[in-house]
């Protein structure tokens, strides 16, 4: 189901795995919500604001195609409880029209499966 507030690009609820690339490592992260223009990821490890990262997001069922984006972090936010400790926002640099479609595919399938997750 698409979420929508401040920002101009309606967002799909989602929960898609994602490697995150920095220059000096790779971490696994998992995308919460995502648009044309950015994402909301959660991380095990810290990142720094303004820094620009690599994610290879996982599009298929059986994860053998992954699809590369390039974003910077705009905001982070420390976790309190649960398996994630960093919430992430991350915009695409660019953004990424093509990617409007292929989350909403996603959050529906996800949908389907599981039911909603408002």
């Amino acid at each position: 189901m698409p979420t929508t507030n401040r920002r101009r690009a309606t967002r799909h609820v989602t929960c898609v795995p994602a490697g995150v690339h920095t220059p000096d490592k790779e971490r696994v992260g998992l995308i919460r919500d995502a648009s044309a223009e950015g994402a909301l990821l959660f991380c095990k490890s810290k990142l720094n604001l303004d820094d620009v990262i690599k994610l290879s997001i996982r599009v298929d069922e059986d994860e053998r195609h992954t699809l590369d984006v390039e974003g910077r972090i705009v905001r982070i936010e420390r976790m309190r409880e649960g398996f994630w400790s960093f919430r992430i926002g991350v915009l695409f640099v660019p953004p990424r029209e093509d990617l409007a479609n292929l989350f909403k595919e996603i959050a529906d399938r996800q949908e389907r499966l599981f039911g909603s997750s408002q």
